[in-house]
């Protein structure tokens, strides 16, 4: 079971003693010198009394860590390094909430430290910091609220003040579309009108998904699992809490203090991507609701500015960028909160949705005949991946495949999804390197036929994935994403091999 801590862990003897406890068994599993080196670093910073002189002290131990998982590929990384972050990180965001007189500011960084532990290091193993967040997200939420209210007032004053001397004939208020109102819905490729005209034109042979209603295990099984064709299934997302609760206020109420790292780019392809660490609050204010508004002017043009950035096989990844503070660049960029694991950072956005059914069939057939226990069932379950993706308008994901089996759900908003046969790889011009997985055809680039000629003609099948609906993405096959409209959708991941 694991020990639950709270922000008072420096002045708590049992909690302080068990994350020493586990600082010294993560400690022995790093290698010697260096495992030894940051264990020592720790020490020395818990058995100091002052908060401020905690936090100095524990940053060497931080940073130390920092480095030890940048350095090589990162799945390489031994995952001891990741728990040592762990540690770390309890400490400093506690030395923070205790050393800080600024009491909107000490939750924030207090929160941030816990978030970048979350996002580097994945799920807490031995400790429950639950109550932690919570608090911090509480605390923070009241205090901006109570920032917020002064300005309110004036407003309302004011506003009260002016009806007073003028009095005009009401007009019949207009009724505002709820966030996921599905009564107008936009065409395929509302965004892209130079690909959808190429398409029209015959560039591709498009066909259509096929669409089943909750079909049973056994149905599932014979004719989208085995058969490994895509498929649209109906009248199973539509059932889960977060298709009836989730629009952007009630993910602002939940996430909006947590720090999130969000795709800065027209996709992760381009030149100028980045990736950016910020608040949910300010990925939504920034490019949500402006980039939405904004995509559609913009979207047209980058067809046009964009021939020269099909190449780029390497991606960087920063922390910060300069043009993140400017209005006129930020108005005109596309953000992108994309595979990022937010259920294991977010545990009150986890239990909005339901793991499908159909993530249990494996290719394991004949070892299932072999297992005599529930044990050994559960040894053959696969190990399913739960990802995000959040995002305005116009957000793209470029021609590319998956290794997993994929039902992607689409909570609110909609996607349009071009795929193609595995069979077709050799025509879609795979890069090299890493980025194998990755087509250099980009269809957002209009003359993406001239330029790529094998790519004509092949049979793809392109479908608009609706709110409350899911689509079956069998392994290796091809396929190409963009938003209509703000969206969210869930995406699980699983092997056909447990």
């Amino acid at each position: 079971m694991k020990r639950r801590l709270t922000l008072e862990i420096l002045t708590n003897d049992d909690q302080l003693h068990s994350v020493r406890e586990y600082a010294e068994i993560v400690g022995k599993e790093l290698p010697h010198e260096e495992g030894a080196l940051w264990l020592d670093l720790f020490r020395r910073s818990i058995v100091i009394t002052d908060p401020k002189q905690i936090l100095i002290s524990i940053r060497y131990a931080q940073r130390y860590v920092w480095e030890r998982l940048h350095e090589g590929i990162w799945h390489q990384v031994l995952p001891h390094w990741r728990y040592a972050y762990h540690c770390t990180n309890i400490i400093s965001a506690a030395a923070i909430f205790c050393s800080c007189q600024d009491a909107l500011k000490k939750s924030r960084q207090a929160l941030f430290e816990i978030d970048l532990a979350l996002i580097m290091s994945g799920p807490f193993e031995q400790f429950n910091v639950d109550s932690i967040v919570s608090e911090l997200v509480k605390d923070i939420q009241i205090r901006q609220q109570q920032s917020i209210l002064p300005s309110i007032h004036k407003k309302h004053e004011k506003h009260e003040k002016h009806e007073k001397y003028e009095q005009r004939p009401t007009k019949r208020q207009r009724t505002t579309k709820n966030e996921n109102d599905d009564c107008t819905m936009p065409s395929q490729f509302s965004t892209l009108p130079a690909l959808k005209i190429e398409l029209d034109r015959g560039d591709l042979a498009v066909s259509n998904v096929k669409r089943l209603n909750r079909p049973s295990m056994s149905v599932f099984k014979r004719q989208v699992f085995d058969t490994r064709c895509p498929h649209i299934i109906e009248d199973v997302v539509n059932h889960w809490p977060a298709y009836k609760r989730w629009n952007i206020d009630y993910l602002l109420k939940v996430a909006g203090p947590r720090t999130v790292p969000v795709e800065i780019g027209r996709n992760y392809m381009s030149k100028e991507w980045t990736q950016q660490l910020m608040t949910f609050d300010a990925f939504v204010n920034t490019y949500v609701r402006c980039g939405s508004s904004s995509s559609s002017s913009s979207s047209s043009s980058s067809n046009n500015n964009n021939n020269n950035n099909n190449n780029n096989n390497t991606t960087t990844t920063t922390t910060s960028s300069s043009n993140a503070n400017s209005a006129s660049n930020t108005s005109q960029q596309i953000a992108y909160l994309a595979q990022h694991e937010l259920f294991d950072q977010i545990t009150e956005l986890s239990r909005d949705i339901v793991e499908p059914d159909y993530c249990i069939f494996t290719n394991n057939d004949s070892a299932s005949k072999m297992s005599t226990t529930i044990q050994d069932d559960a040894q053959l379950l696969p190990n399913v991946q739960r990802n995000s993706w959040f995002g305005p308008r116009s957000t793209v994901s470029p021609l590319h495949y998956d290794k997993y089996h994929n039902l992607f759900c689409q909570i609110f908003g909609s996607k349009t999804i071009l795929l193609i046969h595995p069979k077709y790889s050799p025509s879609l011009y795979p890069n090299d390197g890493v980025q194998c997985n990755t087509s250099q055809v980009d269809l957002q680039c209009e003359g993406w036929v001239e330029r790529w000629p094998n790519i004509k003609n092949i049979p793809c099948k392109i479908v608009t994935v609706r709110s409350g609906e899911m689509l079956y993405i069998p392994p290796k096959w091809w396929h190409f994403c963009v938003a209509e409209e703000t969206s969210f959708s869930v995406s699980y991941w699983w092997s056909a091999v447990a």
